[in-house]
């Protein structure tokens, strides 16, 4: 019974989510790029056959082709995985989005992209981030902190821009963009 509530649940927020998915109703133009050419992208990139055999099941899969295009899209940046079974999943996405970035698994002096479950000390690594970080957040909703209580604490760290994609979110800390919070379907 829980399981079909929760399929219902996702369906309906699937529903209310789809007009702004495509970037329809998105008035900055950092925002309608971002989700239309990372975020939505569903045109096939060149290493997507190569790194079939690393996902461990169709979720899994379709988070690492999102880091993939991350990493594509943001280039050559230090990414921090929040723990080691994250940076055992996707460091190889990471890797062939961008050669040259590197991957680490100890909090780094200043935060440039982090990769965090929600049972990470989230607190602890937003005391690194700078004006350029940039904070990914997996399972959002289902983890020891409340949706509002997560919220609270980007907003008091600074974040600008934020992605949420439901079971993710996507933190921007740039000072030069107008706060928002978009809400679309992943």
């Amino acid at each position: 019974m829980l399981t079909m509530f929760s399929s219902l649940h996702k369906f309906v927020v699937k529903l209310l989510r789809i007009p702004r998915t495509r970037g329809f109703g998105v008035q900055s133009p950092f925002a309608y790029r971002f989700l239309r050419d990372v975020i939505t992208e569903r045109w096939p990139y060149y290493a997507y056959d190569d790194l079939k055999s690393l996902s461990k099941g169709e979720e899994d899969r379709k988070i690492g082709h999102l880091m993939f295009r991350l990493s594509n899209y943001f280039g050559s940046h230090q990414w921090y995985f929040g723990s080691v079974d994250l940076l055992q999943r996707y460091k190889a996405y990471v890797l062939a989005g961008c050669h040259h970035a590197s991957c680490v698994a100890t909090l780094p002096c200043t935060v440039e992209i982090a990769l965090l479950s929600s049972d990470a000390t989230i607190e602890e690594t937003l005391q690194h981030i700078s004006d350029d970080s940039v904070v990914i957040l997996q399972d959002f909703r289902s983890g020891s902190l409340a949706y509002t209580d997560i919220m609270r604490m980007f907003d008091v760290a600074g974040a600008t821009v934020i992605f949420d994609l439901y079971d993710m979110g996507i933190f921007f800390f740039n000072s030069k963009l107008h706060r928002h919070i978009y809400k679309v379907y992943y």
